[in-house]
Order: C-alpha cells, then sequence, then structure tokens
C-alpha cells in the first residue's frame, strides 16, 4: 500500500474523542470521503478506505482526491453528540480548508450537518470554490448533503448504484436478474436500499443479516415489508416476521447457495475463516474492502466475478460528484440517471478487461479508474 499524502491522529482526553483523517491523494487541493463511527476502526482500515475513494472518484470522472476519516467509538454512545463536536472543532482548519467529508457507517447525516454547523464547516461550497464553482451552481442552502436532490438522496442512491452494478454484471455473465437469488449481508442503508432495487427488477432476496442474526426465506423474503417495520440501527423486526422466515446466526448470510452475494456492512466480511462458504459466482461489494485483495484473487480463481467496492457501491459518490460539479442538474432522476450510467460503464469495462487480460476485476478496475482520471 502506497503512503498517504496526509494522516492525522487526533485526540481530545476530555471527551475521549479519538478520530484519525487520511487523505489518500489531493487532485487540485482537494480531497474527500466519508465518515465513520465504530469501537474497532484504526488508522489502517482508514488508510486503505481512503484509497478505495481515490479510485472510488476516479472511476466515476469526479475530479477530486480520496480521503477518509474514522473515529473510534460506540454510534450508540450518549456522548456521541460531544464527541462530533470535538472532533469538529480540532478538524476545522483541514475540514474548512481541504478536506470534506460527510456521512458514513455509524454517524447520520443529521448527527454531522448540525455539529459541522455548529463549528462553520460548510462541506458543499468547501468543493464549490476548490472547483471554481461558488455561485455558478445553485445547490440548497442547507449544507447537509443529505438534502441534496431531495429527502432520502443519500439513502437511495448508493443502494441505487448497488443494484445497478449487480444487474449489469449479472447480465454480463449471461443471466437474467429476475429470478436470481441474492443473500445480502447488511440492512442500513445500503443494504435495505439496494435489497428494495432488486427486488422491484424481479431478483429473489432470500437471505438478509443484520447485526442480530439473519432471516432466510428458500422462496424470497418480503423485503417490503421488512423495511416498513425496520428498527432503528439498521435492524429488522423479528417480531413482525412470519413464521415461514428462519432465523439463523449473524454469519449465516454465506451459508445458502444463492447467485449472488453483496455484502453491504462491514469491512473484511468475507475472509479466511469463511471463504470456503462462498457458493455464489457474482460478488457486489456494497461496502467498502468487505474482503482483503488476497481473499478476491482466491475468489477470481475459483472463478466468482467480483466487483469491487469503489465501482459497486460508487453511488453517492457520484451523485455528489455531478451536482456540486455542474456535471447535470439538480433532478434527482437526471443525477440517477448519469449514475447509473456511469457505474455500468464501468462494470462491463472491468467485465471485459478481467476475461480478455485474465487479470482480477479489481486490477481491471484500478487500470479503468486511472484511464478515467487521466481523461477528466
Amino acid at each position: 500500500m502506497k503512503e498517504p499524502v496526509l494522516s492525522l491522529k487526533l485526540a481530545d482526553p476530555e471527551t475521549g474523542l479519538l478520530a484519525f483523517i487520511v487523505v489518500d491523494e489531493f487532485v487540485d487541493g482537494i480531497a474527500g470521503g466519508g465518515m465513520r463511527m465504530s469501537p474497532s476502526v484504526t488508522e489502517e482500515e482508514v488508510r486503505r478506505l481512503a484509497e478505495v475513494m481515490t479510485h472510488k472518484w476516479a472511476a466515476m470522472g469526479i475530479p477530486f482526491g480520496g480521503a477518509k476519516t474514522g473515529i473510534v467509538g460506540n454510534p450508540n454512545d450518549p456522548k456521541k453528540q460531544d464527541i462530533l463536536r470535538a472532533f469538529g472543532k480540532l478538524a476545522r482548519p483541514v475540514l474548512s480548508t481541504s478536506v470534506f467529508t460527510g456521512s458514513d457507517m455509524g454517524i447520520s447525516s443529521d448527527e454531522l450537518g448540525v455539529v459541522f454547523e455548529e463549528v462553520g464547516i460548510d462541506t458543499i461550497n468547501l468543493v464549490l470554490r476548490h472547483r471554481g464553482m461558488e455561485g455558478k451552481v445553485k445547490v440548497l442552502d442547507d449544507v447537509r448533503i443529505s438534502n441534496l436532490g431531495g429527502e432520502g438522496f443519500e439513502d437511495l442512491i448508493t443502494g441505487w448504484g448497488v443494484a445497478q452494478a449487480t444487474e449489469e454484471a449479472w447480465n454480463l455473465m449471461g443471466n437474467d436478474i429476475e429470478g436470481a437469488t441474492i443473500s445480502i449481508q447488511g440492512f442500513g442503508a445500503v443494504g435495505k436500499s439496494t435489497a428494495l432495487f432488486l427486488d422491484g427488477v424481479g431478483a429473489k432476496i432470500v437471505c438478509i443479516s443484520d447485526a442480530e442474526g439473519t432471516v432466510y426465506k428458500k422462496d424470497g423474503l418480503n423485503v417490503q415489508s421488512l423495511a416498513d417495520n425496520q428498527r432503528e440501527g439498521g435492524l429488522m423486526n423479528r417480531k413482525k416476521l412470519p413464521k415461514s422466515v428462519k432465523r439463523f446466526d449473524r454469519d449465516y448470510w454465506l451459508s445458502p447457495k444463492t447467485d449472488i452475494l453483496i455484502p453491504a456492512a462491514v469491512a473484511d466480511a468475507i475472509n479466511k475463516s469463511n471463504i470456503r462458504r462462498v457458493k455464489a459466482s457474482l460478488i457486489v461489494e456494497g461496502a467498502n474492502i468487505p474482503a482483503s485483495h488476497e481473499i478476491e484473487e482466491i475468489l477470481h480463481k475459483k472463478g466468482v466475478f467480483i466487483v469491487p467496492d469503489f465501482v459497486a457501491n460508487a453511488g453517492l459518490t457520484c451523485g455528489f460528484g455531478l451536482i456540486v460539479t455542474g456535471a447535470v442538474g439538480r433532478d434527482q432522476k437526471e443525477v440517477f440517471r448519469e449514475t447509473g450510467t456511469r457505474i455500468r460503464k464501468a462494470v462491463r469495462s472491468i467485465h471485459k478487461s478481467s476475461k480478455r487480460r485474465k487479470i482480477t476485476p479489481r486490477q481491471a478496475a484500478i487500470e479503468y479508474s486511472k484511464k478515467m482520471k487521466r481523461r477528466t
């Protein structure tokens, strides 16, 4: 792994804040990527995620460098707002000049938006100023990214992108998405919206896991009912499940024989301890770094096609970039349509290059992102 251009460690003894900001690369003096909060997040994980962001921006044709922020802590900590405030104050010199961030695992847009407003961090205008677009692109007055394109934009567009990548890859493999069986790890914003979009085109979501376990139904789960009855924290409401739905531990999502796997939760979800349980022929990485490069290479040799994270889950990155660079208007349908087009184009190129040159999909995807970066 290459050395990042900037790596910061922030600590506040009063609140117990421990955070990492890593910039993998600046493009014209600016870089961006999400901010997550987890008890297990490490500086090494944040570095890996920052590198993924560099490829993600480039693959989508958006002229920004990759960065990532991680806060070590429990997302349900009663002192969470105090911790975020401490972070905002300490990180303000960087987040007001050269690095922008948004919500990620464990941190909602609303939580982040309130803190940023309090400490005077304006992500959108920072980006517009760097691109020479300030005053030229009319974005909503509210600085929270969640309001771009309308309510639910952030929650929906990443899942939309994962669904687009899934359908395109499955079609390229000579199959029809209608009736394809899918197992999804995670039922947060990304997992849920991915499930809903794929269910809407006729795919059969047979297995979904969350932090409390896995639910399974051979002939397909009622995804809409699961979404409608969802509890806080991305948890499925077990009390609302019909008796026909079977329950297992949270690692069971790899066990059923399905066509497609979509890890949409934590890093390194597929690893040395469970790789033998993978039976699917297609994996679409809805989460960031859900498998190491080594694990991906093993699966590739077994004939599994993997759509890498920085392409599969680039929906929000692409949509946000399209809006703030003025590449498209603010009409939500136009943003979603162009995002889907760019993701599908990347998947086609990766599939073709991987098959023709006998390289892993990630290697093909990195080459694609470099090619797109030269064109940006």
